[in-house]
């Protein structure tokens, strides 16, 4: 059986302390409430693929580090970021703890 790979897997992106920060004016895909690209504390942003392909957003907000949460999606900007990987499956068997 082969597990299921979701269409959207997500990112996380990592900024410096006091990198910019999303506002109503930003226009770029980080701002639309469908891409899932959220801050989720100072330096540490949480987004969808389609987050991780906005280059520009990116290099706005100083992400140096970005840590891939898919098996096989690959690197969006490998000149621009450091990657890690993390091959998180969505199956009900994967224990997401080890």
């Amino acid at each position: 059986k082969q597990p299921f790979l979701p269409k959207r897997p997500h990112a996380i992106g990592m900024a410096p302390p006091g990198a910019a920060k999303a506002g109503p004016a930003d226009a770029s895909l980080w701002a639309q409430p469908r891409t899932e690209a959220n801050q989720i504390c100072d330096g540490l942003f949480l987004g969808s693929v389609a987050a991780a392909e906005d280059l520009d957003a990116m290099r706005r907000r100083r992400i140096s580090h970005v840590l891939v949460c898919h098996p096989a999606l690959p690197a969006m900007h490998p000149r621009h970021f450091t990657y890690g990987r993390v091959a998180l499956v969505d199956d009900v068997s994967v224990n997401l703890l080890e």
